[in-house]
């Protein structure tokens, strides 16, 4: 079975991306699963010594460069994070 971590800020060994979508699909790994993780485009590095975790860089969004934060954007997913699941998931896009 598959399983999918997409990462779009996984540019590099800088940062928590890398070190947090490792932790992830090495937990994947040991559940009996064959990770997989979508980085950014600029991505390539390897995030495991074994090569057992692929990676491919092909994302090219990330939170940086969708506008960042901002006071009002900050606020509106604030606000969505306080509502149920299925209404946060139709009000956030």
């Amino acid at each position: 079975m598959r399983f999918v971590i997409a990462d779009p800020g996984l540019n590099g060994p800088a940062g928590h991306h890398l070190s947090y979508s490792a932790a992830v699909a090495e937990a994947a790994l040991a559940a009996g699963h064959q990770p997989l993780v979508l980085a950014g485009r600029g991505f390539s590095g390897t995030l495991d010594p074994a090569g057992l975790i692929p990676a491919r860089a092909v994302l090219g969004a990330a939170y940086q460069s969708a506008g960042g934060g901002g006071l009002a954007r900050r606020l509106a997913f604030g606000l969505a994070a306080l509502l149920p699941p299925g209404l946060a998931g139709r009000v956030a896009p």
